[in-house]
């Protein structure tokens, strides 16, 4: 399999939640599988490291866009943090002593990427305290990567199937809509109205009349996406809080758009786990779903949320 990059490339890599201009030193290719060693623009060089594809995304301007978002969404939340503990004294005069103390630490000492995760994780810990004290929700704060990637602690599939940035911006807000907002609160949970409309069968069936050559191999593997769909709803494609009101008839009468990109983003997973499946059959169906994916991109949503 050949890298997805090369030495001296300019990229963006994880850590602790966040993404960092990195640049690639040397790549190694083991298994079947690459692995890449970064240098992180700014940082000393003892932070070098080697990770795997899944941790790196390419420079481009999609990427800077993602970037931007994250940064936005983060800063939100800080200022919403803020406000929440302004009504405990008691509790700004401990983040007073803990920021005075943090000051005094990065004036001794060089930050880094793991300085920087341990100052998110207190503040996690000051957050968790407010919520139990005040009764509130127990926060689940929204991190995009994990929202967005189905299998976050394993290998990359082969073929990835790459979604414009417009269509992980609706997987982010439909998980925001779902799961009640950034503080994962319930009385701010919303649904999808169903049956959707258009549903999963008419989309298809939409996308299908698009195609003038071709028809019948397209007409077979809308066929099988289709029966792939209803099969994966019930078990891998709802959250939590749709279980309960998962309806009895056929999923792809039934939902729509949302849960359709919900299954796109795990295909290259699910495909990779069929073993009755060959990497070239596996490429020609990420093929196929990478044209579904960028025609839907160009198609307005028109799910509603109660």
């Amino acid at each position: 399999m050949s890298a997805n990059f090369v030495s001296g490339e300019k990229c963006w890599a994880r850590e602790n939640g966040s993404l960092y201009p990195a640049t690639i030193r040397k790549s190694l290719t083991k298994d079947g599988q690459s692995r890449y060693f970064i240098h992180y623009t700014g940082w000393n060089v003892r932070w070098d490291k080697w990770v795997q594809t899944v941790d790196l995304l390419k420079d481009t301007q999609q990427t800077r866009v993602l970037v931007d978002m994250v940064a936005e969404k983060k800063k939100a939340m800080g200022k919403k943090r803020k406000e929440m503990e302004k009504g405990s004294q008691q509790q700004q005069e401990q983040q007073q002593k803990e920021a005075n103390k943090s000051k005094e630490t990065n004036d001794a000492q060089e930050e880094t990427p793991d300085a920087i995760g341990l100052q998110k994780e207190r503040a996690e810990k000051r957050k968790r305290l407010h919520m139990k004290r005040n009764n509130l929700a127990s926060p689940e704060l929204l991190d995009p990567f994990v929202a967005l990637n189905p299998s976050a602690n394993s290998d990359p599939p082969s073929v990835p199937l790459p979604l414009p940035y417009s269509l992980k911006k609706e997987l982010v807000d439909d998980w925001m809509n779902i799961n009640g907002g950034e503080n994962h609160s319930p009385q701010n949970a919303k649904s999808l109205k169903l049956p959707s409309s258009p549903t999963v069968e008419s989309i298809l069936q939409s996308f299908l009349s698009t195609r003038t050559s071709d028809l019948p191999e397209w007409s077979s593997f809308i066929t099988g996406l289709t029966l792939y769909f209803n099969k994966s709803l019930p078990l891998l494609l709802l959250y939590p809080s749709e279980r309960s009101t998962h309806p009895s008839t056929l999923p792809s009468k039934t939902y729509g758009r949302s849960h359709l990109l919900r299954l796109f983003l795990k295909l290259p997973y699910l495909l990779r786990s069929t073993g009755s499946v060959s990497e070239g059959e596996v490429k020609v169906l990420v093929t196929r779903a990478g044209e579904i994916v960028r025609w839907l991109s160009r198609e307005e949503s028109k799910e509603e949320y109660v």
